[in-house]
């Protein structure tokens, strides 16, 4: 009985870091995809949201991994 419950434990803990893992990759992919179109918008639209150029470029050329 102790084995399988170990087994259970280890299972959910292997789980645990996949359901993270996963989780990192999507923030990380919708960074990228959201970084990409702010570096697309036009200038009248960067108005409309109150941005200047050089915030839209510093937030378009972070990094993925950096919020």
């Amino acid at each position: 009985m102790e084995r399988s419950i170990h087994s259970m434990i280890s299972f959910s803990r292997s789980f645990s870091v996949v359901g993270g893992l996963l989780g990192t990759l999507n923030t990380w992919y919708g960074r990228t995809q959201e970084r990409r179109r702010l570096a697309e918008l036009e200038p009248h639209m960067m108005k409309d949201i109150g941005l200047e150029s050089w915030q839209l470029r510093e937030m378009a050329n972070r990094p993925f991994w950096r919020a």
